[in-house]
């Protein structure tokens, strides 16, 4: 069941993205002038990040803290590796970890919730990471604790929250990736 968002979080309403399907699919250069987002304060305030949770994570040597993560910027994605938009996504998020990964104040947070019984299985998680050529941290959410704190209603789902915890734009389904980037920009110049 869709479970309606809060109205501090009524992501569906005030996202700055475009609707799935456009023709925005290419990941901008990082070198790239924002065109589309100027600043920091031309993106909406969507309310506060839950944190991600998890027993198991893949891609870290230690579980990561969300409130060690305070003063970064993050990207949230929720996805499983068995659907096909959710694949598609993974090269503009693994991008993303090219270009900024190197900095101290930016982090990609994946979260893998499954759809299908086959994709409970750690082993095939790590195998699908390992073939999707997928390097950053990703959190196991079987039991779906941040999918239903994050009042999720389809993979994939992208989040930018800012350096205060603070969501700042998100993007249901593929696509968005020139305006996720400039979100991006946008938050990293922001001090």
């Amino acid at each position: 069941p869709v479970v309606p968002a809060p109205a501090e979080r009524d992501i569906t309403s005030a996202a700055v993205s475009t609707p799935i399907g456009s023709a925005s699919t290419g990941l901008a250069s990082p070198a790239v002038p924002s065109p589309v987002v100027a600043q920091a304060s031309d993106l909406p305030d969507l309310g506060p990040a839950p944190a991600v949770v998890s027993d198991h994570w893949l891609n870290v040597e230690a579980p990561l803290d969300w409130t060690a993560l305070d003063g970064t910027v993050r990207v949230v994605e929720f996805w499983t590796f068995g659907c096909i938009n959710c694949i598609n996504d993974i090269p503009a998020v693994r991008g993303w970890h090219d270009a900024y990964g190197n900095r101290d104040d930016f982090r990609i947070v994946s979260v893998h919730y499954p759809e299908f019984a086959r994709e409970h299985d750690l082993d095939a998680v790590a195998a699908s990471l390992e073939r999707l050529h997928v390097p950053y941290a990703v959190a196991i959410d079987n039991d779906g604790v941040n999918w239903r704190a994050w009042r999720q209603r389809a993979w994939p789902t992208r989040y930018v929250v800012d350096r205060h915890g603070r969501i700042r734009f998100t993007h249901v389904g593929e696509g968005a990736y020139d305006q996720t980037t400039h979100a991006i920009e946008a938050l990293l110049a922001e001090r």
